[in-house]
């Protein structure tokens, strides 16, 4: 049940991103070209490397309110900062 309400609340954030990267086009979604795909490709990225930010902060957050030490908060937000260089050096993209 709650797999089913992340799928739909997934497709519709892929659909917004779609809709929006469609603005690019005169013909919308009825017309994929490849500055459509670009743009889509971009809006992805950006969307997965904020998401990585958030979780990172999250992490850090959830890790000091159940009292771990710095070393121990700071090795979890490394591996999701390691996740994030990781997307910036494949995907060419700015933080």
């Amino acid at each position: 049940m709650v797999f089913d309400h992340k799928r739909r609340m997934m497709t519709e954030q892929i659909k917004r991103l779609a809709e929006q990267a469609s603005n690019t086009s005169d013909y919308g979604l009825e017309c994929v070209t490849d500055k459509f795909l670009e743009h889509f490709a971009e809006l992805m990225v950006i969307e997965f490397t904020e998401t990585v930010k958030q979780t990172a902060n999250e992490l850090a957050e959830s890790g000091f309110r159940q009292g771990q030490s710095e070393e121990e908060v700071m090795k979890t937000v490394n591996g999701a900062l390691a996740v994030l260089k990781g997307i910036v050096a494949k995907f060419g993209v700015e933080e």
